[in-house]
């Protein structure tokens, strides 16, 4: 709007195509890119000017995603460098390099003021996240699963490292591969915005060996690989050493004997402990040719020589 302190007289514009001006108000409307003369005039001949630069609208526009997700990030662009950028209200920020920062969910415009004065906008939206992950469990051992659930519809699952942790589009059962961490996540389809948990695999022990019979209070050693795990057994027929894997008798029957690594993922086994027959009877001390009869109180067993 133009001004004087002037009365009396009308607003002029010489060059209409340029721009108009109210002749009452002062108003002037761009309408091309050029420079106008608007007059202040009293009569033909007792008149003030002003020349005024019409700047053209940009002819290009701004470039890059229209929508964020809330907490994420996107980078707009515009080809008419030395501008600066703004956003219309506090559902998201924008800094001087024009990344656009997400913060709550709804609709935004963002503007790029040129040097000349002129501007581009471009509607925004920023979309919520999903619901965060649920589910009791952030580890697993390799080879077995465990469920991780979302109560936002529309989405699907994957996992970062399919090589660790394998995880089916839906419905969120996750399967350790291979010792290691990746990041699972819940993406909802139609936004792209995503959670995320972090999913430990740990490592299962090799199978155990050794002998796993002992006869009596005798004892066995038992190893599996890595190192470094823990022994426990099951059942109070056997001791076992939590560090060595020596397993001693102590009376008869069976116990599942487990090795276990971080993570409480573990191999097992089962020692049986038998128990010693009952002692033997009869002449210990015989000549040469003359036959003697031993027993044993305890049935279904087989008489041996060692010599």
């Amino acid at each position: 709007t133009m001004t004087t302190a002037s009365t009396g007289g009308a607003w002029i514009g010489n060059a209409n195509t340029v721009a108009t001006v109210a002749a009452g108000t002062g108003f002037v409307a761009g309408l091309s890119a050029g420079t106008v003369n608007i007059s202040y005039r009293v009569n033909a001949t007792c008149y003030v000017y002003k020349t005024l630069t019409v700047n053209g609208v940009p002819s290009t526009t701004i470039s890059g995603p229209n929508s964020v997700c809330a907490g994420g990030q996107v980078t707009l662009t515009h080809p008419t460098a030395g501008g600066t950028w703004a956003v219309s209200n506090t559902r998201a920020t924008i800094n001087t390099a024009g990344v656009v920062t997400g913060v709550t969910a709804g609709a935004f415009v963002v503007t790029y003021h040129t040097a000349a004065g002129c501007f581009n906008t471009m509607p925004a939206t920023v979309n919520a996240l999903p619901a965060a992950i649920g589910g009791a469990a952030s580890t697993v051992c390799a080879g077995s699963a465990i469920t991780l659930t979302n109560t936002t519809p529309g989405g699907q699952w994957s996992s970062a490292d399919a090589s660790i942790a394998s995880v089916p589009s839906a419905p969120g059962l996750v399967t350790g591969v291979a010792a290691g961490i990746t990041n699972i996540s819940y993406t909802v389809i139609s936004t792209g915005c995503a959670a995320t948990r972090t999913v430990t695999v740990y490592a299962v022990p090799g199978a155990i060996t050794g002998t796993t019979q002992i006869c009596g209070t005798g004892s066995t050693t038992l190893s599996a690989t890595p190192g470094g795990g823990t022994w426990t057994r099951s059942s109070t027929t056997v001791n076992i050493n939590s560090t060595t894997g020596v397993v001693t008798g102590v009376g008869a029957g069976t116990s599942t004997i487990s090795y276990t690594l971080a993570g409480n993922c573990r191999s097992t086994t089962v020692v049986t402990v038998v128990a010693l027959p009952a002692a033997i009877t009869g002449t210990l001390t015989i000549c040469e040719g003359v036959v003697a009869t031993l027993t044993s109180t305890t049935a279904n067993q087989t008489w041996s020589s060692n010599n």
